[in-house]
């Protein structure tokens, strides 16, 4: 049953990863269509990003890594 699971989570894992590539392409194409960076554009491509930074941390340990920021 834990194998299923964990293959279920890299399954997702592998979904999340080509949907953001494919977001941050068309947000790129967007871009350089519109000859035009706003503030918007900007956070949403840092987004993609920090999207892809987990789920590459995912995959190295196998685990769901949930830091708590403290403010």
């Amino acid at each position: 049953m834990d194998s299923l699971l964990k293959n279920i989570q890299l399954g997702g894992a592998i979904i999340v990863f080509i949907a953001t590539i494919f977001a941050f392409g068309i947000e790129v194409q967007k871009i350089l269509v519109l000859r035009s960076v706003d503030l918007g554009d900007l956070l949403l491509l840092f987004i993609y990003l920090e999207v892809l930074g987990m789920v590459a941390s995912y995959w190295g340990s196998q685990r769901i890594q949930l830091t708590y920021p403290l403010f």
